[in-house]
Formats: C-alpha cells, sequence, structure tokens
C-alpha cells in the first residue's frame, strides 16, 4: 500500500493514503458507469439504500459502526491521474479500449455531489431498515457502492460481536487481543476500532492505539516464558522489568505449577512494596483454574491480583463462565471477536430506491420470488417509538411525511442529513460519542431482544403508503409479464 502521509486519527482504515483508492470497488460499477455516461443518464439523481437483510449471530439486532469513515471515503473521493491510465488500458473482447476516452475524461473531473443521510455509529438497527441513504447523480452512487457496503457490513459486523461478548462478560473489562488472527492490517485496524464502539476496553493493537487513543493492553507470550529453562525465572525476571505491571502467562507448561510460581513471585513483589498486576489463563478448565488462582492468590494475601482468561473466547464461552461464577476479572478476546466467528459477513445490501428522469421521479424496488431478497420502493427514514426509555417499535417512512414534523419526546428520526454534496453538514461523530451512544442504544434494548438465543422479532412496521406502492408496482410488474 502507498501512503502519503501520516493518517489523521479519526481515520479507521488505509483508504484515504492508499494510492488508486477510487479504484476500490468492482468491476462492473465502471461498466454501469459507463453505460450511463454514453446514455446520457449518468447525472440522473437516484436515492440508494443500504440496508442488511438478517441480523448477524443469529441474533436480535446489530449495532451500527463505520459510517464516519464511510462518509470519510466519500469526502475524499476523487479519480487520480494514475487510476484514469489504468483504466485507458483495459480492452474488450475485440481488444478496443473497454472505457471510451470521454467516459474517462469525465471521470478524472467527477466530485462526491452527494447528500448522505444516516444512523450514526453506536446505534441498534433491525433488518430492512435504511442505515444510509444516498442522494446523487446515479453514476456516482453506483462507483460508491461497493466501498459503502465494504466498510459498513464488516465494521458493523464486529461492533455487534463485541458488543455481545460484553454483555456476556456482564460489564467486566473485555479487552481486544485479535490482531494476529485479523484478515490483513486493514481488517485488524478496522475491527480494533469497531470492536472499541462496542465494548471493548483495551487493544493490544499498537496502531490503533496510538491513532484512535484506544487504551493499549497487553500480558505475556508463551514464548517469553519458553526463552527460559525455570518458568519461575522467567516470572522474576518479566518482574524485575515490570515489578507494578507483571502480568505472566501461567499455562505454558503446566498451569497448576505456574499459579504457584506466579504466587511465589507476587508476594516477593508485593514484599518490596510493588503491587502485581494479574496473572493470565490461556487454556484448560478456565472454570477450574481461575478458582484454583484465586484461592492461591487469596491465601497469599494478593487480593488485587486480577485473573484473565483468553484463548478462542466467544460471548457464550463468556457466558458459560460467567454463569458457573468463575473469579475471572478480564476476559482476553481474538479470533473470535476479528473474524467475527460463526457469521463472517453481515451481508449488507445496496439498492436503487427511486430515480429522477426528466424532472419526474419515479420509485424502485428490487422484487424477489426469494423470501427476504425484495427491497422497497422511495426514500426512507426511520422513526422510533421508545416507552419509559425502551425501543417498541420502528416505523420506516417517506422523508419528507408530515409524521415527522409531529414527533412525540417519546420518539425519534435516526437518519440524519450527515453529508450534503460530499461535504460534512454536521461536525464529524468521535470515537468516544460513538462508543457513549451505543451504550444508550443497548441500554434501550428490551430485555428479550439482550437474549443470545432467538427472540420474537423487534417491530419494524412499513408505512402504508410505502406498502401501496409496492403493491401496485407488483401488481404492474405482474400485468407486463402476463402480457
Amino acid at each position: 500500500m502507498g501512503f502519503h502521509g501520516p493518517p489523521p486519527k479519526e481515520f479507521v482504515i488505509f483508504h484515504h493514503y492508499v494510492k488508486n483508492a477510487c479504484l476500490l470497488t468492482d468491476f462492473y460499477q465502471f461498466t454501469m458507469a459507463q453505460a450511463y455516461f454514453h446514455q446520457g443518464r449518468h447525472d440522473n439523481k437516484a436515492v440508494f439504500h443500504l440496508f442488511f437483510r438478517r441480523n448477524p449471530f443469529n441474533g436480535n439486532w446489530a449495532l451500527v459502526s463505520g459510517i464516519n469513515d464511510a462518509l470519510d471515503f466519500v469526502s475524499h473521493f476523487k479519480f487520480d491521474g494514475d487510476s484514469i491510465n489504468h483504466l485507458a488500458t483495459m480492452k474488450n473482447s475485440r481488444g478496443k479500449p473497454f472505457f471510451s476516452e470521454e467516459f474517462l475524461s469525465f471521470l478524472s473531473q467527477a466530485k462526491p455531489r452527494l447528500d448522505i443521510a444516516s444512523v450514526k455509529d453506536g446505534e441498534i438497527v433491525f433488518p430492512f431498515e435504511p442505515i444510509l441513504r444516498i442522494e446523487g447523480p446515479i453514476f456516482l452512487c453506483q462507483l460508491l457502492e461497493t466501498p459503502l457496503l465494504n466498510i459498513v457490513n464488516f465494521q458493523t459486523l464486529i461492533a455487534t460481536k463485541a458488543a455481545r461478548m460484553v454483555d456476556a462478560a456482564q460489564n467486566k473489562p473485555v479487552v481486544d487481543f485479535g490482531f494476529r488472527r485479523a484478515q490483513g492490517f486493514d481488517g485488524a485496524i478496522s475491527a480494533s476500532k469497531a470492536a472499541f464502539i462496542g465494548g471493548i476496553r483495551a487493544t493490544s493493537n499498537m496502531w490503533a492505539s496510538k491513532n484512535f487513543s484506544i487504551p493499549a493492553s497487553g500480558t505475556q507470550g508463551h514464548s517469553f516464558v519458553m526463552s527460559y529453562r525455570k518458568q519461575r525465572d522467567a516470572f522474576l525476571d518479566f518482574a524485575s522489568v515490570f515489578p507494578d505491571d507483571c502480568v505472566v502467562v501461567v499455562d505454558t507448561f503446566s498451569a497448576m505449577a505456574g499459579i504457584d510460581d506466579a504466587v511465589a513471585v507476587f508476594s516477593e513483589l508485593k514484599k518490596k512494596g510493588h503491587q502485581p498486576m494479574g496473572l493470565r489463563l490461556d487454556s484448560g478448565d478456565l472454570i477450574q483454574l481461575s478458582r484454583a488462582a484465586r484461592t492461591a492468590l487469596d491465601r497469599a494475601g494478593l487480593y488485587d491480583c486480577k485473573i484473565i482468561a483468553s484463548g478462542d473466547l466467544d460471548e457464550y464461552e463468556i457466558a458459560r463462565l460467567e454463569e458457573a461464577k468463575a473469579p475471572i476479572d478480564v476476559y482476553g478476546v481474538g479470533t473470535r471477536l476479528v473474524t467475527a466467528h460463526d457469521d463472517p459477513a453481515l451481508g449488507g445490501v445496496y439498492k436503487l430506491a427511486a430515480l429522477e428522469e426528466k424532472g419526474i421521479w419515479r420509485d424502485t424496488f428490487k422484487a424477489s420470488t426469494a423470501i427476504g431478497k425484495e427491497s422497497w420502493p422511495g426514500p426512507q427514514t426511520i422513526v422510533r417509538t421508545f416507552h419509559e426509555g425502551k425501543m417498541v417499535s420502528d416505523h420506516i417512512v417517506h422523508p419528507k411525511d408530515r409524521a415527522l414534523a409531529q414527533l412525540t419526546e417519546d420518539q425519534k428520526e435516526l437518519l440524519g442529513l450527515l453529508m450534503r454534496q460530499g461535504s460534512f453538514a454536521t461536525p464529524k461523530q468521535d470515537l468516544l460519542s460513538a462508543r457513549a451512544d451505543a451504550v444508550k442504544s443497548l441500554a434501550a434494548l428490551p430485555a428479550a431482544l439482550r437474549s443470545r438465543s432467538k427472540a420474537p422479532p423487534y417491530p419494524v412496521v412499513f408505512d402504508d403508503a410505502i406498502l401501496r406502492k409496492k403493491a401496485q408496482q407488483m401488481r404492474q410488474i405482474a400485468h407486463e409479464d402476463l402480457t
């Protein structure tokens, strides 16, 4: 990847500083854009919605993340000369230039003239609800489909997984140890930031810590212990360097022997006026071992020493440990967080909802015989109703619906205009604000929806006007098929 300078702290991934970032899309987006251009339809205004069809992790909700970064991508979107030159080298099946000189010249001048309304990072959403509503020239909306989906799909997936883990831990600290198992540097960086929004307390990812001001955390690796002939010597040497920040991993050889050695070393530190932090269990029967470790630490008067558990943990295993009242103080999660283990893709989609032609708007939707594969016509926004601070239902309405001017104090519109003509229309949401918003959103979830098992779906109701419009268009499609 080619970089042009140090990335600002609010940026989550490398795309702004990657050479040819305008090519971070699929080939067919360019083929459609050129077809629009040569048919004189490229500047027709369009409305697209980004949404998903199924809750991740067989759960009941999703926690949005990646909106700020998606908008950053849009605000910096432009075609550099090198990318235009690359497109010019592409040949069609007859060996002729695939993209015309006129089209490429047009792209070289293109600017991100888009209006985007969106929910904010840290908001709870449900299937078929518009997360983003993008309005602008259809060619530009088309070119941005892939990167917007890429950013929002992955980060929302990871934020949701993190929130589920934190909820299972009953608000005990959960730390991101997943860098080494992530799908590439950009995946690791995106995951660390999204996980922080989802409630993770700290990260082992030093790049993310520096650039996003996320607290850094780590313990000690097995290799350090293995480099010594005696485990206790490894602990002693490590403690001599970090007498007040000492955390040792005790299961390199025998976990029970490791606990005994850790207690002996910690006791010596305490006699010298230091406060060791704790020990880490990375394998074995974590319930039995954590109880044995807590007993040994307390017997030695080391009441403040923490027990950290790691090793392929997810929300289900954390919940099992909590239900067993295992005396674990901190959970380190890695693989199953950053890879969104057991549901590797959110499945978000991006569908055309309306198109302006010769000054007249026409609502559009995707029909399908497969259940759940259709989309809904017309521009949309979400009105959420609360009762005593808890979510009650969501109503999908047109952004110009009269009901929006009559919202009660127990209702709010979730989508706000965040970008106008490619520039931020409101101040950017910072990371701590997104994290705080996530806490509020999760607290507003009804108790049944917080279950890790499938609950009755949250009520999401499309407005009657939208339903009538879709039914009418379905009848027209059926009539055309018959004739």
